[in-house]
């Protein structure tokens, strides 16, 4: 059996992942890419599982590290790396979604607003079954807040305004709203 002891040196500090991406995109080092990938794959790798099925989400989690590696020379030093790394994320989705043609029109009206949930005891997949009812620009508005991004982030990541952003997550959450005051009942 062998014992390894990790040693922590002053120049060893916890980094942010702005500035081990800063190191990345100037260096090229693969140790900043490493603590990188340490620090946001689980993030990234949810947000994506939140979007989509379990084998999309790892394939295109491993894309956006890959166009991590190619692009770091376009990140803005300083600016926020994780909405940058969600950003490439949710660019990638979209084109997988246009080139497989997985576009869904919208749930019929009923349909939407009563996801079967009788069958359902408990209050966590409830709320699962509630948040896959919602449109898709719904549902990434609230899980994108839900991972901490604020309006403006959310705005920019998604390519449109702050009051739309604002618009999808009211709908989102009245609807969120109904169909869990329907299962409570």
């Amino acid at each position: 059996m062998t014992l390894s002891i990790a040693l922590r040196s002053p120049w060893s500090a916890q980094l942010s992942p702005e500035d081990l991406m800063t190191e990345y995109a100037q260096s090229g080092n693969p140790r900043s890419l490493a603590r990188l990938y340490d620090a946001l794959a689980d993030d990234l790798f949810h947000y994506l599982c939140s979007l989509t099925d379990y084998h999309c989400a790892k394939d295109l989690a491993q894309r956006t590290w890959l166009r991590v590696i190619d692009k770091r020379h376009l990140y803005r030093t300083g600016g926020p790396v994780k909405g940058w790394l969600f950003r490439i994320a949710r660019n990638l989705l979209i084109d997988e979604i246009r080139s497989q043609a997985k576009w869904i029109a919208e749930l019929p009206e009923q349909a939407a607003d009563s996801p079967d949930l009788a069958n359902v005891l408990d209050a966590e997949a409830a709320f699962d079954i509630a948040m896959q009812a919602l449109p898709f620009h719904q549902r990434e508005a609230i899980i994108l807040q839900q991972e901490g991004f604020s309006l403006s982030e959310i705005a920019d990541m998604c390519g449109e305004q702050q009051e739309t952003i604002k618009s999808r997550l009211r709908y989102a959450r009245n609807k969120l709203q109904q169909v869990l005051e329907a299962y409570r009942d």
